[in-house]
């Protein structure tokens, strides 16, 4: 096999030889030559735009975020219509303003001191995600009603934990958050409760079965992150949310829901 690929190569290569010394001497291409080298062109352009196609943004863009630009870009495009907006339902725990100060002040420590890079988010975005629903071009009224009635079930008590560690999850949009070394027993059961709930009422839920406790704060991260986080920040939580989010648009908070 290898022998036959260098014969074809060693070929090629002495026709291209002798017409660049055909060219040399001002003798004129014959037609052939001409649409054989149009066709080689050619035949290099579309294999670099097909690479280009397949190669990624960057290393820290993954999939999906290149398909949403080059939706959005389509939407530009005469005859094309605007791509939809992407919208996430989700239960999560929305901090209290204090505890929201005290997790911007953590940010902007982190950025200072060991600035990692990327995309910052903006302190009224930070939360706790419990149960994410999905994403939707449009989020459907009845699995809103549903979710609804099923948080309508949840009756714990208030409790409070603790933020204690800087980290990040080994993602291609490597994001950084703030989270527990270890997570809380009341944060779990939360989190089971509301889970066996939806599952009652007909609701898919997303994500890895097992919580890991976190406030996003980064996205984009050039580099893991993993440290203590000084001063620790004491969380009260007195309610969840149910957030529809269209970004860059503000949270829109469908319900809440106090614990006893």
């Amino acid at each position: 096999m290898h022998d036959v690929v260098g014969c074809r190569w060693w070929r090629r290569t002495r026709v291209a030889i002798r017409r660049r010394h055909r060219l040399a001497r001002g003798e004129r291409r014959s037609d052939g030559e001409q649409r054989y080298e149009a066709h080689g062109v050619l035949r290099i352009a579309t294999r670099m735009l097909y690479h280009r196609a397949r190669r990624p943004c960057s290393r820290r863009r993954g999939t999906a975020r290149r398909s949403r630009r080059l939706a959005s870009m389509q939407g530009e495009l005469p005859g094309f219509a605007p791509a939809p907006a992407i919208r996430n339902l989700f239960f999560a725990l929305a901090p209290a303003p204090a505890t929201r100060a005290a997790m911007a002040a953590a940010a902007a420590a982190l950025r200072a001191e060991h600035d990692p890079h990327g995309r910052w988010l903006k302190p009224a975005r930070y939360h706790l995600t419990l149960q994410f629903l999905g994403e939707f071009a449009q989020v459907p009224p009845d699995l809103v009603a549903r979710a609804v009635a099923a948080a309508g079930g949840i009756t714990l008590p208030q409790f409070d934990f603790r933020l204690d560690v800087v980290g990040s999850f080994g993602a291609r949009r490597m994001p950084v958050w703030l989270g527990c070394q270890e997570a809380p027993a009341a944060l779990l059961q939360l989190h089971d409760a509301l889970g066996r709930a939806l599952a009652r009422h007909a609701c898919r839920t997303h994500g890895a079965s097992r919580m890991v406790p976190h406030v996003t704060i980064l996205r984009d991260a050039e580099h893991a992150v993993r440290r203590p986080l000084a001063p620790p920040i004491d969380w009260h939580v007195e309610e969840f949310v149910l957030i529809d989010s269209q970004p860059p648009e503000p949270y829109r908070v469908i319900g809440r829901w106090p614990l006893a």
